[in-house]
């Protein structure tokens, strides 16, 4: 199965000359005696690719390293066939492999159907989604109600009314199994003040602030410094992320198992912090993004890991062998929900300028627009680039690997119902999709 962190592999189409969509590598390196030459896979076959590359190559034998497939097959050698200068530094090659490809082929064909087969299933109205997270809404109640109170009349930001509602019923959805039940309504509030605190410091790490000012943020809310350095909203949307996360403090601090895990709930949140700087490095230095990073840094902002752990301090007897498992695959579902949320706010986010997503990781890398490039596209040019669906595709047959990682991880988990969590979590995922252009 596929290391997470794997390049993306998108998805291409030669209706031409078969029916199926098959996944190959978005770039490839030839490394051969002449050195080492990058490019791209223009189409492939069962017996080649036909590759665009930067710079010449000669008759030898190459060696091929697919970054989409080097985690089943490992590298694949090749043998170049012909060579076709096409004007300046381009060149296309065409390659053939000394084995069958046929099989790697048919294996991603069949992933790329489990996807079909995923999306196909009945999914959720929107007009449902909305009502169910106006009702989740206006049934909040004590510090959830209260925060919302304060975050509507000194913050408020124009997403906010559909996305708390949005927030409360994906709560419910994604609870972790086996807390006492006299707690749920405690551990909810403090899941939902999370996300409110998480959200309050995403609109600052992606309004244009210097990865210095979030770090400068973070001290306000977690550590209790001065907000003095801000302007005027940023000090009240601080301050009340301040308030916030002593109210998480304040709520947990009555699980049972609160003195056992704050240590794991005070490294997830320094997870957010980070997650939040990396953000900002991305707002002042777009060229640096990549999926690698992004997915190990950004997923840390859907706070499902740091809700899971809420989730386990309410449990009346802590599995201790269950833990390093639970966590894994509370990690998986981090994964999951980010890539839900990113295939789904893009739309909002190129008109906010906010290029943090790994979406636009992905559209940069399978369209071929340097990062650099793609942040000075206008909106019109970003919603008319033709790679916007493969780069969709792309991330949600991730979503797939990771929910089949889910899966495995949840086998091995005996204290707690932990497939219905990833059921949960499945449905997640159509929450999003049904809420594209809402939040």
């Amino acid at each position: 199965m596929n290391d997470p962190f794997l390049p993306l592999a998108p998805p291409v189409a030669d209706n031409r000359r078969r029916a199926h969509r098959v996944f190959i590598p978005a770039r490839v390196v030839l490394v051969g005696p002449q050195g080492r030459v990058e490019g791209r896979v223009l189409d492939a076959s069962a017996s080649g690719l036909r590759l665009e590359l930067a710079g010449d190559v000669g008759p030898d034998q190459w060696r091929a390293q697919l970054e989409g497939w080097v985690a089943r097959d490992r590298d694949l050698t090749v043998r170049a066939r012909w060579v076709d200068r096409a004007g300046g530094d381009r060149v296309l090659v065409g390659v053939e492999a000394e084995g069958d490809l046929s099989q790697v082929i048919d294996r991603e064909r069949a992933a790329y159907g489990d996807l079909d087969r995923v999306l196909a299933r009945p999914a959720v109205d929107v007009t449902a989604l909305g009502a169910l997270a106006a009702r989740s809404l206006a049934e909040a109640d004590g510090p959830v109600s209260a925060f919302i109170a304060r975050y509507n009349e000194e913050v408020s930001t124009p997403r906010a009314e559909y996305l708390w509602g949005w927030v409360l019923a994906a709560l419910d959805l994604t609870a972790l199994p086996g807390g006492r039940p006299d707690l749920a309504d405690d551990a909810r509030a403090a899941k939902f003040l999370g996300v409110l605190l998480d959200v309050v410091l995403d609109d600052i790490a992606d309004g244009g602030a210097s990865p210095e000012e979030v770090a400068q943020a973070c001290d306000v809310v977690f550590r209790g410094a001065a907000p003095s350095a801000f302007d005027p909203w940023r000090a009240r949307a601080l301050r009340l992320g301040r308030d916030t996360w002593r109210e998480i403090l304040h709520i947990c601090g009555r699980f049972p198992q609160f003195e056992r895990l704050q240590g794991f709930l005070a490294f997830d949140y320094r997870q957010l912090e980070s997650a939040m700087h990396y953000a900002a490095l991305l707002n002042r230095f777009p060229f640096a993004a990549n999926t690698i990073e992004n997915t190990a840094y950004q997923c840390h902002n859907m706070h499902m890991v740091a809700s899971g752990t809420i989730d386990l301090m309410t449990q009346p007897r802590l599995a201790e062998e269950d833990m390093g498992p639970v966590r894994e695959l509370l990690y998986y579902a981090q994964l999951m929900g980010r890539v839900g949320n990113a295939v789904t706010t893009w739309p909002r986010e190129i008109v906010q300028r906010d290029f943090t997503s790994s979406f636009f990781a992905a559209l940069s890398e399978l369209s071929g627009v340097a990062m650099d490039r793609l942040v000075t596209l206008s909106v019109d040019d970003l919603r008319g680039l033709e790679h916007k669906v493969q780069a969709e595709r792309a991330l949600l047959q991730r979503w797939l690997q990771y929910r089949d990682h889910a899966r495995q991880v949840a086998g091995r988990v005996r204290s707690l119902a932990a497939h219905a969590y990833v059921d949960g979590l499945e449905q997640l995922l159509f929450f999003h999709l049904a809420s594209r252009g809402q939040k």
